[in-house]
């Protein structure tokens, strides 16, 4: 009788050692086919967190990718019971809340105790939703560090899980270096065609208008903005004024009905040709409102953020 029920348990054991197989292999094919097919890379990632909670059971999956520039982990996607990509989550720092810190120590954090795990902040909603187990990543492709990996569990995380996911971290990590390399290549290629194709109007066109045109275009679509504009300097009658010479991405009744632009604090140093300015908030810098009789854009102008 004890040999039988051993025999079961040898059995049973093999069966959901064989089945936590199939289930890691599928998990790994749907990341690998999520970063290999899908070339957007916010979409890629979607699949690759819907992949875990799918194959792991988990309640929730997000990715997070490390913006250099400002040192934040941008949200890239999630699923499971929270899909957003907005809210306090989006942008953290390195070092803040558990992300920022397993992007800073560039060290996983792994817990089958999340209720009394000091790293969870919000204690209340933890045990509320019944959370378990949390699995974290640091995205590393060769000591450069990518991003953030993590998932939440209402179940307990089994070694063999741990395991997969860090695999699976190593392949993603990989993968958004990939779309990142495409898109940046893709972008310099975009910039090279649309140089050549300035530097073939500035041999051919006669036209002035078509010609200050044409470079306003490309400018425009090179700096991604929403609009741009040229402006030719003419005097007023009372000597300072600048008139709208053309304008890109916006009709030109946009500014039909608005003052001419003038020298003020902000716009003079370019017009004079001083210095380039360039802001990521205008409305952040010192020089923004200072010039009567508007404090700041006229009313009706186009929402403007970067200059």
């Amino acid at each position: 009788m004890n040999k039988a029920v051993h025999k079961i348990k040898e059995r049973d054991n093999a069966e959901e050692i064989l089945a936590e197989r199939e289930r890691l292999a599928a998990l790994s094919s749907d990341i690998s086919n999520a970063l290999v097919k899908v070339t957007d890379i916010q979409e890629s990632l979607r699949y690759c967190c819907e992949a875990i909670v799918k194959h792991l059971d988990a309640a929730f999956a997000r990715v997070w990718t490390l913006n250099q520039e400002d040192n934040i982990l941008e949200l890239q996607a999630s699923a499971g019971i929270y899909t957003h990509i907005d809210g306090e989550h989006s942008r953290i720092p390195l070092g803040k809340f558990k992300i920022g810190k397993i992007a800073e120590e560039r060290k996983p954090h792994l817990t089958n105790k999340v209720v009394g795990d000091a790293s969870v902040g919000n204690q209340e909603w933890a045990k509320r939703e019944g959370m378990k187990a949390f699995a974290g990543y640091p995205l590393i492709v060769e000591e450069r560090l990518i991003g953030v990996i993590a998932m939440f569990s209402r179940q307990p995380l089994p070694e063999a899980t741990i395991e997969a996911l860090s695999v699976v971290a190593d392949g993603i990590a990989l993968g958004i270096e990939h779309h990142q390399i495409i898109a940046q290549l893709r972008e310099q290629t975009e910039v090279v065609e649309t140089i050549n194709h300035i530097g073939q109007m500035l041999s051919a066109e006669l036209d002035q208008q078509k010609l200050v045109q044409a470079v306003t275009d490309a400018a425009t679509e090179l700096t991604g903005a929403e609009f741009g504009s040229f402006f030719y300097n003419v005097l007023n009658e009372e000597g300072a004024s600048y008139m709208l010479y053309t304008l890109s991405g916006v009709p030109r009744e946009a500014f039909s009905n608005l003052p001419m632009p003038r020298a003020t604090d902000l716009f003079g140093p370019t017009f004079r040709g001083d210095k380039t300015i360039r802001l990521d908030n205008v409305k952040k810098d010192s020089r923004y409102g200072n010039n009567p009789p508007y404090k700041g854009m006229p009313k009706g102008h186009l929402p403007v953020t970067s200059y």
